[in-house]
């Protein structure tokens, strides 16, 4: 896995927090096929996905397999904006936490199953991504 914690970076910088090794990995790929020079951290929990988002000035998208409710808590949603980037929440709590009275729709977006190399790509592409020639904005 093509992964870089200290180096400075170069292009796009992605996190990946997904529990699920497959998910994992799929997600990683398809960041780096979408965009070779891409810098991209997969992490296996939340203490690591927010030391690799503190570790870089600058941030494209963190795709977290958290709901709302945890992002918010733990403050990452916050910590992911002021870098410049964008939040995708994916998995089980995601998709079910996305419909229920006070979800901030905007300050993240979910990611729904089953998706795909195109879906994902989609929002790697999605204006205010850092690090893309996508306009900035909110």
């Amino acid at each position: 896995m093509n992964s870089t914690t200290a180096a400075p970076l170069r292009g796009p910088f992605y996190v990946v927090l997904a529990f699920d090794a497959i998910v994992r990995h799929d997600l990683v790929g398809i960041a780096l096929d979408h965009d070779p020079a891409a810098s991209v951290l997969a992490c296996t929990s939340l203490p690591d996905a927010i030391a690799a988002i503190e570790s870089s000035p600058v941030l494209s998208v963190a795709f977290l397999e958290l709901g709302p409710r945890r992002t918010a808590r733990a403050g990452v949603d916050t910590l992911v904006h002021s870098r410049g980037g964008r939040v995708v929440l994916f998995g089980d709590v995601a998709e079910d936490e996305a419909g229920t009275p006070g979800f901030a729709a905007g300050a993240w977006t979910v990611l729904l199953r089953p998706f795909t190399s195109r879906s994902v790509c989609a929002l790697l592409s999605a204006p205010g991504v850092a690090g893309t020639d996508a306009p900035r904005g909110r």
